[in-house]
């Protein structure tokens, strides 16, 4: 149980927000997530007719997802950066060619600060 203090950690939380932290577990299955939505995306693209594409209601609909995916890789990359005890803007490494590969392996497998830090009372939770 949650105390009364302890906002509860959901999806939207998890997948949107700056604040708190997130474990390596939460981080590679939300990772996961990611790349298995934009992978069905792609496919959709793939069989879509040119025209569909480009009548503006899927086109916009595409760019609509990446922006949606941009924000939750970074959020996501936020939340596990404060759970191994540095600044969420160490995320913006995620837009660097061949470090952002470097930096979600690194993120995997650095494990988080064991109990509370700066950045929230505990793992998986809101901060």
């Amino acid at each position: 149980m949650n105390s009364g203090s302890q906002k509860p950690a959901t999806v939207g939380w998890l997948l949107f927000s700056l604040s708190g932290r997130a474990d390596r577990r939460a981080y590679l299955l939300a990772v996961l997530l990611i790349i298995v939505l934009q992978m069905l995306l792609f496919f959709k693209i793939y069989g879509a007719s040119p025209e569909s594409i480009e009548s503006g209601s899927l086109g916009l609909a595409i760019m609509a997802a990446g922006l949606i995916f941009v924000w939750v890789s970074f959020a996501l990359s936020v939340k596990r950066f404060h759970d191994i005890g540095r600044p969420g803007i160490f995320a913006l490494v995620i837009f660097i060619p061949v470090l952002s590969v470097i930096a979600l392996i690194a993120l995997c497998l650095m494990p988080g600060e064991p109990g509370a830090n700066r950045y929230g009372p505990r793992t998986n939770a809101p901060g």
